[in-house]
């Protein structure tokens, strides 16, 4: 049986990994420190920086700016590094500025505000480029993947539909085995899943590894911890493995009593990447050094209560999940069930129900639970994880 925190991958198909200071902001003290930063070293600060001085010189070439934003998402979702979101909402500002914005631009800021868990605001921008340009795919299985973090079966499955009907076969079938697994018929999902891999074009790696990452959350769902493990073995080998990613592969070996491998597995995508710059990395570092009883893991455990301060004081809420399964490795329940409520208040993912099932025992309050078990019900998921949870109750 796999731990109930095991992160769901359907992350790895949104923009924002889990980051520190992911939002903009602007200091309100010129003598402020915000981030000490090594000297650049990882590729993808001289490709923003080329691309930064070719917009320098045509500021109105939307194709240029759109290209910057899209590699400096990837490049936050890779190393965790959370300053080229900051420069792509500034590139994009004038293009969503304008009365009548792109639908591409919609499309890019909906991603953004994805990856600060705007849910609201994203689906707004995409109900926008819908009712623009009805045949854009990726606008619609983006907002079939916010109603999927939502626990929102049925609005999903409609835009997963949607994909399929305009040609999108591996996306689409992905989103619609993860509405599946959603609402209790994972190994179904999978079946499907697994022969539409199958038949899928190789090249694509970006798609291939939503597929196989959402695979392994299929077969988490129903139990096969190891078909789980093939399946994100075969998604860390293709380039550029996310943040999310790599967050559920240091699961899995936590799960599984193989603490000693996540800090190899931990490391960053390409060289000059701090791997523990991620909060959600950071976290699992911290836990398999708890596991491992560590000299290290009080150090690590300071790291993470500074930042958690530090988006506290910042005002920013989606790093709720992450304190909470802190908290509750560090005693502090009721800590950890208020941070649990107010998460699953905003996304209902497995690992959000199981994280507000697991502090709402450990305080003692099971009736804390109320929620997931409501949603349990009305989605009709039949997952092995909460299943196992709800069996300790």
């Amino acid at each position: 049986m796999c731990h109930p925190f095991f992160l769901p991958l359907l992350l790895v198909a949104l923009a924002g990994a889990v980051t520190a200071g992911a939002v903009p902001r602007v200091p309100g003290d010129d003598a402020e420190v915000l981030e000490r930063v090594e000297a650049p070293r990882a590729a993808y600060i001289a490709e923003l920086r080329a691309l930064r001085l070719e917009l320098a010189a045509n500021p109105d070439d939307a194709p240029r700016a759109f290209a910057f934003v899209r590699r400096a998402l990837r490049a936050t979702r890779t190393s965790g590094d959370p300053r080229p979101l900051g420069q792509a909402e500034a590139v994009l500002a004038p293009f969503v500025a304008v009365p009548e914005p792109a639908p591409e631009a919609l499309v890019l800021r909906a991603t953004l505000r994805q990856g600060r868990h705007d849910f609201a605001g994203a689906r707004a921008d995409l109900d926008r480029v819908i009712a623009l340009a009805p045949r854009r795919a990726d606008a619609r299985l983006a907002r079939g993947l916010i109603a999927l973090v939502e626990g929102q079966p049925d609005p999903a499955r409609q835009d997963c539909a949607a994909v399929l009907a305009l040609g999108a076969r591996l996306e689409a079938t992905t989103c619609l085995a993860l509405v599946a697994g959603l609402t209790g018929r994972a190994e179904e999902g999978r079946r499907w899943l697994g022969r539409e891999l199958a038949a899928s074009d190789p090249t694509d790696p970006e798609t291939r590894r939503f597929a196989l990452s959402a695979l392994a959350e299929l077969a988490l769902a129903a139990g096969d911890a190891l078909a789980a493990e093939r399946a994100l073995r075969t998604a860390l080998a293709l380039p550029d493995p996310e943040i999310a990613l790599r967050a559920a592969n240091a699961d899995l070996l936590l799960a599984t009593g193989r603490a000693a491998e996540v800090a190899a597995a931990l490391e960053g995508a390409e060289p000059g990447d701090d791997p523990l710059r991620a909060d959600a990395l950071l976290l699992r570092r911290f836990l398999a050094a708890q596991a491992l009883d560590e000299p290290g893991a009080p150090e690590l455990a300071a790291r993470l209560e500074a930042r958690f301060a530090m988006l506290r004081a910042r005002g920013e809420a989606f790093h709720a999940r992450e304190e909470a399964r802190f908290r509750l490795t560090r005693g502090a329940h009721a800590e950890a069930l208020e941070l649990a409520r107010t998460n699953f208040a905003v996304q209902r993912e497995v690992a959000d129900a199981a994280l507000l099932l697991e502090a709402a025992r450990a305080s003692g309050e099971p009736a804390a639970a109320e929620p997931v078990r409501r949603w349990m019900r009305e989605t009709r998921i039949a997952d092995a994880r909460l299943a196992a949870l709800e069996a300790r109750r």
